[in-house]
């Protein structure tokens, strides 16, 4: 399956206003459920969930991105949320550079399949110099679309 295949329910947030971790991951925790995918309730679960997977292990590519990746059986398949600061979120990053995209994976158990398939392609996307500039370009709408071309250019 290829990323298009992937990525029919987009969930976007342009401007986080948060500049801490916990702030930022409760934000995007709002925008699953403010696009009906996850009830308010879960909002908590969900923020701790990708505070836990950062304290394993920081998620942070490098270069201003981060892809931050859980497991919640809270949604219902394997989502890719963008969202960009303007500012920046400080976090544990190898370049030290605050983290001003984020692509934050979640899937549910029997999503796993997919999950890997878009953590791979999200990494390998964002690895590439020429990507990676058009990521860093693009709206959080528009790095869909960049995610994607990028893929197909690639190849998987």
């Amino acid at each position: 399956m290829d990323l298009e295949t992937l990525l029919t329910t987009r969930v976007v947030i342009d401007e986080l206003k948060s500049s801490d971790d916990q702030g930022a991951f409760q934000e995007i925790a709002e925008a699953l459920f403010g696009a009906s995918i996850i009830g308010q309730k879960d909002c908590v679960a969900i923020r701790d969930a990708f505070l836990a997977r950062e304290r394993v292990a920081a998620t942070s590519l490098g270069f201003g991105m981060a892809v931050p990746h859980v497991f919640s059986e809270k949604v219902p398949s394997a989502l890719l949320i963008v969202a960009r600061s303007p500012a920046g979120v400080h976090m544990k990053s190898p370049d030290g550079r605050p983290t001003r995209l984020f692509f934050c994976l979640i899937a549910n158990e029997a999503s796993r399949p997919a999950y890997l398939r878009i953590l791979a392609a999200v990494a390998k996307v964002a690895r590439d110099s020429y990507w990676r500039r058009c990521l860093d370009k693009a709206n959080a709408t528009q790095v869909y679309d960049a995610l994607i071309e990028g893929e197909k250019a690639l190849g998987r």
